[in-house]
C-alpha cells in the first residue's frame, strides 16, 4: 500500500492513477485518501467551472467512504457542511453535494 501511495504522490498530475490508488487503499490508509480526495475536490471546485463539479463530488464521495470506513461519520458531516457553506453560491455544486 505504501508503495502505491508513493507512486501516486510522485505522479500527482495523473488523476486516474491517484483515483485508482485511493480506491485500492481506502480500507488501509483512510487518512491519506481523505487528504487527497479533499485536495483534489478543492482543485476542481476553485476555478468555478461547473463542468468539473461532478468529478469533484466523486472525489468527495471517496473522502466520505474513507471517513465512514474509519468510523468518523461526524468528521465527514463537518467536512460536507464546510463545502456546502463555503460554496453556497454555486447551485450546480450544491446539487452534486446533495447527492452525497
Amino acid at each position: 500500500m505504501d508503495q502505491a501511495i508513493a507512486v501516486a504522490e510522485k505522479y500527482a498530475y495523473n488523476y486516474d492513477l491517484r483515483e485508482k490508488v485511493a480506491e485500492a487503499v481506502v480500507n488501509y490508509r483512510s487518512d491519506w485518501v481523505i487528504q487527497v480526495a479533499i485536495r483534489e475536490a478543492e482543485k476542481l471546485i476553485e476555478p468555478t467551472q461547473s463542468k468539473h463539479y461532478p468529478h469533484a463530488a466523486r472525489w468527495l464521495g471517496k473522502a466520505k467512504q474513507a471517513y465512514l470506513q474509519s468510523g468518523r461519520k461526524a468528521e465527514w458531516l463537518a467536512c460536507l457542511t464546510r463545502f456546502k457553506t463555503t460554496y453556497a453560491r454555486r447551485p450546480s455544486l450544491q446539487k452534486e453535494l446533495a447527492k452525497l
